[in-house]
């Protein structure tokens, strides 16, 4: 009986014969009765256990076609992959590796375990996901945490990192902190910096430092200029009556400093008012520049040109998050006005050729259906003449009918008569000689079985037996030959391994073979003593014996 093999979904993925094997799928799927299932059922076993292992998609190397789900792992790749009804496609797509993988499919992720950086395959290039910094430059950037204060209230914050080092912290509100966390002390509303000093909105000062001694500002603030590094007279100086920095006091050092409401700057101000952060630049056509510092060096990233109040960045956007500029967009515009245009060319081409087609077919159409119409009245003038010939041909039916009515009866009598002649459809039981289409050899079901039919499935059967027969004997000879081949002979055996017989009774004197229990019960039973030295002994009793050694 052949098997049926189903799918998990119960689908029919095969049949299989009667003493036969299929490897449509990669797996040796075995019938009734198939000799040797056990090599194909354990290599079934091996290659779920390696999910198919191979350099090559399961089906090229060893021709068959792999169903949805199929594992495969991907030896040169060190891959695991699924089939999904169409391709192989990769399990994980995340790799980790010192350097960049080759990459197959957008949405890929790599692990770079040199950097310490997730990247993601666009189809072009490793896009980085983060962090930003690399291994080697620690931590930088900013990285949002919480601040407990002297009341363990918590505070939101955000902590900007370079090289692992905190160099300023943002902060919405003011308060004390519960202990000194990157070396402050208390933080300020707006950006405070190493050793309690705080900007509060976006004032800018390049090139110059805050100096200060006092966190109130009643007295007077110098700020001083820094060249090479050592503080120069200021230029700038805040209301008040006293220097807080003097610089030739000998004590200099930062101290906490504060700068609340708006800053002036020659040609433009900085305030803050009504919720709302100012940058002006008082300057007639004065521009507004922001400038980076990259890895090429400090370029200007944005800037308000002073004439047309136009916003304008540094270049045209390279990802997806990029600043579009007008040049950038109409790059984009020409080029889709000139994919439209040859569009519209193509659509008006193919209208054109519809055109054409739809009046060729028109007259056509007009020439088939004259020709029609003439086929038609032809027809008309022909079918009067059949109408005559068909009415003289019924008179004459009517007058053979009769006739033929006579001889229907007549042969009707005759079939009568030899109808005992006949067997019936319900169990017949028939004489002579009765013959009957010899069915397919493989079947099964109610067709009557010829003696050809027995003679073909006696022969099959027949064959099969004898096979099995011979492949029984070839077996049996094997495996008595195998038996035999581990038994001992009869006369003058030659054991090997650890031979065991029964231990005789004490004192047996017969041809039984002795063991080393019957000779060490023996020895232990002895009648007389024994010594074995150099030296002759001191002492000893009639019998023993003394055997010198040395």
């Amino acid at each position: 009986m052949s098997y049926p093999i189903n799918k998990t979904n119960g689908d029919l993925l095969t049949t299989i014969l009667d003493g036969t094997t299929n490897t449509d799928t990669g797996l040796t799927l075995i019938g009734r009765n198939y000799t040797g299932y056990g090599e194909a059922q354990n290599e079934n076993f091996v290659k779920l256990l390696e999910n198919f292992a191979d350099s090559k998609p399961p089906g090229q190397s060893t021709g068959f076609a792999p169903i949805a789900g199929t594992l495969w792992w991907d030896t040169s790749n060190q891959r695991l992959k699924i089939y999904n009804g169409t391709e192989f496609v990769s399990v994980s797509p995340i790799v980790d590796s010192a350097t960049a993988p080759v990459a197959t499919n957008a949405g890929d992720l790599w692990w770079d375990t040199h950097n310490q950086q997730l990247r993601a395959w666009n189809g072009t290039t490793w896009l980085l996901i983060g962090p930003a910094y690399t291994a080697t430059q620690d931590l930088t950037g900013p990285i949002v945490e919480t601040f407990y204060d002297n009341g363990q209230n918590p505070h939101t914050v955000v902590v900007e990192y370079v090289n692992g080092h905190a160099v300023s912290v943002f902060s919405y509100d003011n308060f004390i902190l519960g202990a000194t966390i990157h070396g402050f002390n208390f933080i300020s509303s707006g950006i405070n910096l190493p050793g309690n000093k705080v900007v509060e909105g976006n004032a800018i000062v390049q090139g110059f430092s805050i100096m200060g001694d006092d966190a109130t500002m009643n007295g007077q603030l110098i700020l001083s200029w820094l060249h090479n590094g050592v503080p120069q007279p200021g230029a700038a100086v805040l209301p008040g009556t006293t220097n807080i920095y003097d610089i030739g006091s000998g004590t200099n050092r930062f101290r906490d400093i504060y700068l609340s409401g708006n800053v002036f700057l020659s040609g433009a101000s900085v305030n803050y008012a009504n919720n709302a952060l100012t940058l002006q630049n008082t300057n007639a056509a004065g521009n507004v520049d922001v400038y980076v510092n990259t890895n090429t060096g400090i370029s200007r990233a944005v800037y308000v040109n002073g004439s047309s109040g136009l916003l304008y960045v540094n270049a045209d956007p390279i990802d997806p998050f990029g600043v579009a500029t007008k040049g950038y967009v109409d790059v984009g515009v020409q080029a889709a006005n000139a994919a439209l245009t040859a569009d519209v060319a193509l659509i008006n081409a193919n209208v054109s050729a519809l055109q054409t087609q739809l009046n060729n077919d028109i007259a056509s159409t007009l020439t088939q259906l004259n020709s029609d119409v003439a086929l038609i009245n032809q027809t008309d003038t022909s079918t009067a003449a059949r109408l005559t010939s068909l009415q003289n041909q019924v008179n004459l039916g009517e007058t053979n009918t009769a006739t033929n009515f006579s001889r229907t009866f007549s042969s009707i009598e005759t079939i009568n008569s030899q109808l005992s002649s006949f067997s019936p459809i319900n169990s017949p039981s028939l004489i002579g000689t009765p013959t009957a289409p010899t069915p397919d050899p493989l079947d099964n079901s109610t067709l009557l079985a010829t003696t050809a039919y027995v003679r073909a499935n006696a022969a099959v059967l027949a064959n099969d037996y004898n096979s099995k027969i011979a492949s029984l004997t070839s077996a049996t000879a094997v495996n008595l030959a195998n038996g035999l081949s581990a038994k001992a002979n009869i006369d003058s055996p030659a054991f090997t391994g650890t031979p065991t017989v029964p231990t005789p009774a004490a004192g047996d004197n017969t041809t039984n073979i002795a063991t080393t229990a019957f000779v060490g019960a023996a020895i232990a039973a002895q009648k007389f003593n024994y010594t074995v030295s150099a030296n002759p002994p001191s002492g000893g009793n009639n019998g023993d014996f003394w055997f010198q050694v040395g």
